[in-house]
């Protein structure tokens, strides 16, 4: 959403929006001059000629009530996108349940360094350029996400498809309902499909590109190596070495996204060796293994994993840096979500022996015992459960030992209430 805000308030809107709390995005678009409220309120859209909303946002939510009874133009968030997405030619597009953040990060360092001066829009924001840049040049690259189907209201000419795994599916039948939401997302693109992921691999049509890192594909990751899980490899061009890469994100997993965006660049006329620089260059994005500081004697890192298996390639990578010195703090993101993948998440979270589980982060849903955080302890008896900041914060004091490493996993508040905090200088 603060993309989008980014993208009307330079095109010359005037523009307000709310939030329940104040954060980092939310306290950079006030700066730049959007008025912002906290709190959702039906006063707050007076004035406002059109009213765009997250599709997270209830139906009953006060500001959309108080739109429809005033007959004001109402968009999705992913509606406006698409809209303003339009007036690119060049339409570039990541999907997928995994790495989709990442991939559009890079795609957009690489265009950057390109001399295209691309417009993006990011669900995280990237070390090096934030989340959202407006550009009135022919090309624009864009996180497309599947919840509530949102990226059919997008069309893109190129798009790329990491993966598609059992996420989201209280919007989705089952995984067939949800592959062929991705099939129809592609449908009018040139897609780029990791010909790893069979799920993906099942929605290639005629004329699609594959990259691959095990499998036989068009582009290819060829003698991947590490240090201290760093990774390097052959950008392979069918059997052609088109650049060497070097990676300074760390994690195996960026293996396949920098072969995405690399692939994508190349077929889209970006030199390899610019491709090369720029994917050398890359720093990151905020959440995806992101160094926080240091407390209690303990490096701190905080990652976006919420699906098991974005949780057990985040903790494969960090023992690797840590070994038995890793402490892991995981906050469940929707009680749907753990309740229909609990067996999962026991799978990859049973095998930590330093670990605390936080209360989950609600989002849009009412409480479901069977989906919290405390009855997935119950299934855990070795692990530590804090409910609140406080409590978090005592459970630390009492576990950490210097040189240890602090995981903190999830895509709820924690993240901010633990930046909230060290900025206060309060435990944690």
């Amino acid at each position: 959403m603060s993309g989008l805000a980014q993208f009307c308030l330079k095109a010359g809107c005037r523009v307000s929006g709310s939030d329940t709390v104040m954060s980092d995005y939310t306290g950079r678009l006030a700066e730049s001059g959007v008025k912002i409220f906290i709190g959702h309120a039906r006063k707050n859209v007076r004035g406002a000629e059109v009213v765009i909303y997250n599709s997270a946002i209830a139906e009953d939510n006060p500001e959309l009530c108080a739109a429809r009874d005033n007959g004001k133009l109402i968009l999705k968030r992913s509606e406006l996108l698409g809209e303003i997405l339009s007036l690119y030619s060049r339409r570039i597009c990541v999907a997928g349940c995994h790495g989709k953040t990442t991939v559009t990060a890079m795609l957009t360092q690489i265009f950057r360094y390109a001399g295209e001066d691309p417009a993006y829009f990011i669900g995280g924001n990237a070390l090096d350029f934030g989340n959202a840049g407006v550009s009135f040049s022919g090309t624009a690259i864009a996180e497309a996400c599947e919840f509530r189907r949102n990226f059919l209201d997008l069309n893109p000419n190129f798009a790329v498809i990491t993966n598609i795994d059992d996420d989201h599916m209280d919007c989705y039948r089952d995984l067939a309902d949800l592959t062929d939401s991705y099939r129809r997302f592609g449908e009018n693109a040139l897609c780029f499909i990791n010909a790893d992921d069979k799920n993906a691999r099942s929605v290639r049509k005629p004329g699609d590109i594959t990259y691959g890192i095990k499998s036989n594909a068009d582009y290819r990751a060829l003698h991947v190596s590490s240090r201290q899980e760093r990774y390097s490899f052959d950008f392979m061009r069918g059997s052609e070495c088109a650049a060497p890469i070097w990676l300074n994100v760390v994690g195996a997993y960026n293996v396949a996204n920098a072969l995405a965006a690399a692939a994508a660049a190349d077929r889209l006329g970006v030199p390899p060796e610019t491709i090369a620089r720029a994917l050398r260059d890359f720093r990151g994005v905020e959440r995806r293994n992101e160094f926080l500081g240091e407390w209690c004697g303990a490096e701190c890192y905080a990652d976006y994993a919420h699906h098991p298996r974005e949780i057990a390639a985040s903790l494969e990578t960090f023992h690797k840096l840590a070994g038995e010195k890793l402490v892991v703090v995981f906050q469940p993101h929707t009680y749907s979500r753990t309740r229909l993948l609990f067996g999962e998440f026991l799978e990859v979270l049973q095998k930590e022996p330093r670990l605390i589980l936080y209360t989950a982060y609600a989002a849009r849903e009412p409480y479901d015992v069977a989906g919290s955080a405390y009855t997935l302890k119950r299934a855990l008896p070795a692990a530590e459960y804090a409910d609140t900041p406080e409590r978090l914060a005592d459970k630390l004091q009492e576990m950490l030992r210097a040189d240890d490493k602090l995981l903190i996993l999830g895509a709820g508040d924690l993240y901010e209430i633990v930046k909230k905090r060290r900025k206060e200088k309060k435990p944690l």
